[in-house]
């Protein structure tokens, strides 16, 4: 248990040249499973579930398999001028809107404020310019809720504070499913990011 600790401790600290994938505990003890070994991708499910994923953009082809629609939201990503994106909400296909936001970072009160999970959309969260900060806990773990699911917005918020915090910077992003709870937007400067909304 210590021995893992401290690995997880370790992955934090470092700059993710390599993907990472985070799992949380079963039985007491922690799965963590590296998304490079030996140079190869890993998807790992545990729980019955997809993990969070960290990676940088020119690894994202490991990931179309994870669900029908990642690479188109892929392929938008590589076709579009992201550096020059207007901000905004647009429809990229069924199943998939893009939504592009420019602005400065937040402090982690602001961002826990609004510490969120989503049931029908997975986020992909690419950093297009800046430092950005998120925090993240398993849903699982989050027991004191912040008023009820919106249906509408496709949000349900928790008063609770995160697990563990992690750095995205240009061209790397995670992406959060159902079950990852997540606190974004943390940070000094300015942050141009984009969002996928990806239709379970």
């Amino acid at each position: 248990m210590l021995q893992a600790v401290v690995l997880l401790s370790a992955l934090l600290r470092r700059t993710f040249h390599r993907p990472v994938l985070y799992s949380t505990l079963k039985n007491n003890k922690p799965l963590i499973a590296l998304c490079a070994v030996s140079g190869k991708s890993l998807l790992r499910r545990d729980l019955g579930r997809l993990n969070m994923i960290i990676d940088t953009i020119q690894n994202a082809s490991k990931y179309f398999s994870a669900h029908p629609l990642f690479a188109k939201a892929f392929e938008f990503i590589q076709q579009t001028d992201l550096a020059n994106a207007a901000d905004g909400k647009s429809d990229i296909a069924e199943g998939l809107k893009a939504i592009f936001s420019n602005g400065p970072g937040k402090t982690k009160e602001a961002s826990l404020s609004k510490f969120e999970c989503h049931d029908k959309n997975i986020d992909i969260q690419l950093c297009i310019k800046g430092v950005e900060t998120i925090g993240w806990k398993p849903r699982e773990k989050c027991l004191t809720e912040n008023g009820g699911y919106n249906p509408e917005k496709d949000v349900q918020l928790y008063n609770e504070q995160p697990d563990m915090y992690f750095q995205l910077t240009d061209g790397q992003f995670a992406i959060f499913f159902p079950e990852d709870v997540h606190a974004p937007m943390i940070g000094e400067g300015d942050i141009k990011k984009l969002v996928i909304k990806v239709k379970i």
